[in-house]
């Protein structure tokens, strides 16, 4: 058995290796990583108790990755490659699975032969390479993709060896996967047995039932045809609220925490938040992130964290146009057919019951600079306010308030909720990892300029958020105004009314809904990849709704488990082409 040497002995004579082969610092970085992380994994599963069997798989696969990485990156002389044995490089484990040549021992092949049958395809580096290189397919659009030395040093954002959001001196953001490739994310939500989008644990419903007619109680072979299908439709994601047990199969994968629904909650009409300023709130984020972080710390799979999901942060109509970055008024998000203007979050925290501890902090914020006196906020406000109460039944009448001095304090209270929401977001999640991109709140509604102000790095990594409409690339470009954030879109569909709507005139080639449908939502995904502020996007749903029509459900798969073809042949051929439509755009 050869035994493990020193870990820096073998780093130097690989490092000498490389540099007589004239690689260069690229292939030592990132052979270094992946020789790094593959000795992790097995100092991790050896603390875990993983199976003697695994731990061998495990160094083997290590072994492909080093040579792969090798071959495809050495430059010996022409026509050759590098490999570990010209390195003086043992492929030995030091668990006892591995004899002298390098090989598997008796023991471990007959271990290996006992669990191959039921064994699920693992995570692969080697896989990954492969994925990578296929992402484009032609050598001069490989050539084209940017790699880490050219990205902006300072606008990278994140931990080397995880993943990190930067953007490249042409100007287009993109996310770093771990390996410094630029990445552009094509993710799915809900892939799991319910298919649920708001939540995975299991739910009774009709597909639900197709999944447990057709797997029964076996896990593996739901996890099997997800991953085959999402690969072959060209998806690299799993988007929020995928199966647990995807997280190791392969792909790079988001969490949701659901930060907003633990704690003291504020529930109104338009208003859907946590009590900031209420401690048990700081709390209960902080037990929450200890509980869903700790299970992904570590993780190169992991791309990051969203905060949550659909929260509502009741902005006025007025707060839809603000200031960005530049001093030019832009849209905060485009809404077609707004609704009826409601009370905003400042009305609605001061007409909160006073157990809250938002309702205090509201009341103080407007009666600190005027003395107490609520004469004086009346006359601000241009309005007839003898007492507290008054205010509350405008309110629950959902009479909102509109004048110059409240829309003022208005903005001043939200940005300071939407502060709050963020630093303590933040400070929970990198307390219990620190190395993962946090991708914000997950907007499903128009958050407004002043929210977006405080959705910033570096309390926020990306801004996530649901495209409005039809085109889709102006809601990236709003949300990217405010700050020069990069965005990530999710809940992408093209089922909508702005997709199937007919036009107002007649059309003389008689298009039916299906084809304009397609024919709008090409046209939507292809400028969302092209824009330069979105670093990916995420279809809305794995599977139809049970009040999904099709071919008018939002789902992949029908609740039978038929694929959805109407839109998966499309997508498929839009995801393929993904990186392609981004470099040509900048040229």
């Amino acid at each position: 058995m050869a035994a493990v040497g020193d870990g820096r002995d073998r780093f130097a004579r690989l490092e000498t290796g490389i540099e007589r082969s004239g690689a260069g610092s690229a292939v030592w970085e990132s052979f270094s990583f992946s020789y790094s992380y593959s000795f992790s994994v097995l100092k991790s599963q050896k603390n875990r108790r993983t199976s003697r069997s695994k731990r061998t798989r495990t160094m083997a696969e290590m072994g492909r990755v080093c040579v792969a990485l090798l071959g495809n990156y050495g430059r010996a002389g022409e026509g050759s490659t590098l490999s570990l044995e010209a390195l003086s490089l043992p492929l030995s484990s030091g668990i006892g699975a591995y004899d002298d040549a390098g090989s598997l021992g008796e023991r471990g092949k007959r271990r290996n032969n006992e669990k191959e049958a039921d064994a699920l395809p693992r995570f692969s580096f080697f896989g990954r390479q492969a994925a990578s290189r296929a992402m484009a397919h032609s050598s001069r659009d490989a050539a084209l993709i940017p790699t880490l030395e050219d990205f902006r040093p300072d606008s990278l954002r994140g931990t080397p060896g995880f993943f990190r959001v930067g953007q490249a001196r042409e100007g287009h953001w993109w996310l770093v996967d771990p390996l410094g490739q630029a990445f552009f994310s094509k993710g799915v939500a809900g892939v799991n047995r319910s298919g649920r989008i708001d939540g995975r644990l299991p739910m009774p419903g009709p597909y639900a039932s197709t999944s447990h007619a057709r797997h029964g109680a076996d896990m593996h072979g739901f996890l099997r045809g997800a991953i085959q299908r999402l690969r072959a439709w060209h998806f690299n994601t799993l988007g929020a609220w995928a199966e647990p047990a995807l997280s190791d199969q392969g792909m790079y994968y988001t969490e949701v925490l659901e930060l907003g629904q633990c704690g003291p909650v504020i529930h109104s009409t338009g208003a859907r938040l946590p009590d900031v300023f209420d401690p048990g709130w700081r709390e209960a984020v902080e037990a929450q992130a200890r509980e869903r972080c700790a299970p992904h710390r570590g993780s190169r799979e992991l791309i990051g964290y969203y905060t949550d999901h659909a929260l509502a942060w009741a902005q006025p109509h007025a707060e839809l146009a603000a200031e960005n970055a530049g001093g030019r008024t832009a849209p905060a998000f485009p809404r077609e057919g707004m609704e009826p203007e409601r009370p905003s979050l400042l009305q609605i925290c001061l007409s909160l019951e006073p157990s809250q501890r938002a309702y205090h902090a509201a009341w103080e914020f407007v009666l600190a600079t005027r003395r107490g006196d609520l004469a004086v906020l009346a006359r601000d406000w241009a309005l007839d306010l003898p007492n507290k109460e008054t205010l509350r039944q405008l309110t629950h009448k959902e009479v909102p308030l509109t004048s110059a001095g409240y829309l003022r304090d208005q903005r001043l209270f939200s940005r300071e909720f939407a502060r709050r929401y963020f630093a303590t977001s933040a400070a929970a999640i990198r307390a219990h990892d620190p190395d993962h991109l946090i991708l914000g709140c997950r907007f499903q509604q128009a958050p407004g300029a002043v929210v977006l102000t405080e959705c910033v790095y570096p309390n926020v990594d990306v801004v996530s958020a649901r495209p409005c409409g039809e085109f889709w690339e102006k809601s990236a470009q709003a949300c990217h105004a405010v700050r020069a954030m990069p965005v990530l879109l999710v809940e992408t569909s093209w089922t909508g009314e702005a997709f199937t709507r007919a036009p107002a005139t007649r059309d003389p080639r008689g298009t039916t809904t299906v084809e304009r449908m397609l024919k709008k939502g090409r046209a939507a995904l292809e400028r969302v990849c092209a824009q330069r502020a979105v670093v990916g996007y995420e279809w809305a749903a794995w599977a139809d709704a049970e009040d999904d029509a099709p071919p008018f459900g939002r789902g992949l798969v029908h609740l039978d488990d038929r694929e959805a073809r109407e839109h998966t042949e499309l997508l498929s051929d839009l995801n393929a082409r993904a990186e392609r439509l981004r470099i040509k755009a900048r040229r």
